[in-house]
């Protein structure tokens, strides 16, 4: 191959990186502000039952929403602490959500990884993973914690130590703010 090859090949790997870190600070910019999320009221998922659930029902008291798949190893890593989370912090007000992303026609697989992890948090599915398009996040694990008004106060990529002094600082500055309005 000629020069101009390389040269061509190493242009187009330089403008799909730039594509990617414009990505990922527009998703940073967009879930750590505290501006409200474009497009979160319109988020939506379901119950086990197939009964529909939104981010709106969740106003009036500081929400925490994670998102996790059968698939995915950290996810099966941060499960306990975000139940532990919400059985520690319910009673104070924080609504914890686990908010699973497998794809149609995991139910079962979904079902057995609630027992076997002892969740008792509320659990939505959705299996066409709007919550990526509705808080602006790629990937998962991914967290993102809501204020009372149902504004994005922060959010987490990645695993997440819910345990953490991180976590716990932003989850108290939540409650502390109490009800607020859009």
């Amino acid at each position: 191959p000629d020069g101009r090859d390389d040269r061509m090949r190493t242009v187009g790997r330089a403008a799909r990186a730039v594509a990617v870190l414009m990505l990922l600070t527009a998703t940073v910019a967009c879930g750590s502000t505290g501006e409200p999320a474009a497009r979160e009221a319109a988020y939506e998922a379901r119950l086990d039952d197939g009964a529909a659930v939104t981010a709106v029902s969740l106003r009036g008291a500081p929400a925490l929403l994670s998102t996790w798949a059968t698939w995915c190893a950290e996810c099966k890593g941060e499960l306990p602490g975000l139940e532990t989370l919400w059985r520690g912090r319910r009673d104070e007000g924080l609504q914890v959500v686990a908010v699973n992303v497998d794809g149609h026609g995991i139910d079962r697989g979904v079902k057995a990884m609630i027992r076997d992890f002892g969740l008792t948090m509320p659990v939505w599915r959705d299996p066409d993973n709007n919550f990526a398009a509705s808080f602006s996040t790629v990937g998962v694990p991914t967290t993102v914690l809501l204020d009372a008004g149902g504004r994005v106060v922060r959010t987490w990529f990645g695993p997440t130590d819910f345990e953490g002094s991180d976590v716990a600082g932003e989850v108290d500055a939540a409650l502390t703010t109490g009800p607020t309005s859009r």
